[in-house]
């Protein structure tokens, strides 16, 4: 008796770890359906996050939205959504532009290939597809290059 007890006790112990680290998801979409192909996008109540292929999560469940890698106009990069404002992830888990504006364009769409146009109040400026600002959020409105 005893002996049955101390080998389920030691069976408990070696599998506990493993299932108190699991995330529980209420949904989990098919790879590759979000642009990269081994990431899936999950979802826990009304937040979002991202998996590999090997279940390690790699975009924490916080995001009310995950847009399309490549989606933007740059390839490994999405659009996140916390609240009212957006910004940019990569497919690494990386927040290449912080969450802090109104609104983030496609990259390329003011005419020149890697720069956005942002929208903060009614304030905008421009940002590059690495974060960097590369005109300032103080203009009523910015148009097309070239």
């Amino acid at each position: 008796m005893m002996k049955r007890f101390l080998l389920l006790a030691w069976i408990v112990l070696l599998f506990a770890p493993a299932a108190w680290s699991q995330i529980e998801f209420d949904q989990i979409a098919n790879f590759g359906s979000s642009g990269i192909s081994n990431l899936a996008l999950v979802r826990k109540g009304n937040h979002f996050g991202m998996i590999d292929n090997q279940g390690n999560l790699v975009i924490p469940v916080e995001y009310e939205s995950i847009g399309n890698f490549g989606s933007q106009g740059v390839s490994g990069l999405a659009l996140v959504r916390k609240g009212k404002n957006y910004g940019v992830i990569s497919y690494r888990g990386n927040l290449v532009i912080p969450v802090e504006y109104e609104s983030i364009g496609n990259f390329g769409s003011q005419g020149v290939s890697g720069l956005a146009l942002v929208r903060k109040g009614k304030n905008y400026g421009v940002i590059s597809y690495r974060g960097n600002l590369v005109i300032p959020v103080e203009y009523e409105s910015i148009g097309n290059f070239g």
